[in-house]
């Protein structure tokens, strides 16, 4: 997918999680490009290209960048965690308070979102709740 950033975040490798667009963007030129991304999501850059715009709601240089679905740090059921297998993304049910809570919610994920299991995460990680889970980057296939 192509969009425009910040020219000072347009950095190969950056994540963004994109929040929606301006209601003054209606009316821009590049109102297209900008909105192509979906509210709520988390995406990685993986090309920044030469070109640049201005951005009259901001005032900044934006640049034109190629970004893809980030992978996302996500606690999940052990069984489920096949390295390179798709899976239907569903949250833990767990009402705790926990150190490890933005891993079981995790946010640019939503419920039933297919995901390729990317890799395995070497981070220690122990549920309060004594659901047997670990963390793996989940990549959704949007």
């Amino acid at each position: 997918m192509i969009t425009l950033v910040s020219k000072r975040y347009a950095e190969v490798g950056r994540t963004f999680i994109f929040n929606g667009l301006s209601e003054e963007c209606v009316d821009c030129k590049y109102y297209k490009v900008c909105g192509a991304l979906e509210k709520g999501r988390k995406y990685e850059i993986q090309e920044v290209r030469d070109v640049e715009h201005s951005c009259k709601i901001t005032g900044e240089k934006v640049k034109v960048v190629k970004v893809i679905p980030a992978a996302i740090k996500t606690a999940v059921k052990l069984r489920a965690g096949v390295l390179g297998s798709i899976i239907t993304y569903e949250p833990v049910n767990c009402n705790l308070r926990c150190d490890f809570k933005s891993y079981c919610f995790p946010e640019g994920l939503k419920k039933n979102d297919k995901c390729r299991v990317e890799k395995l995460c070497e981070e220690e990680f122990l549920c309060k709740a004594g659901r047997d889970l670990r963390l793996f980057f989940l990549r959704p296939l949007l």
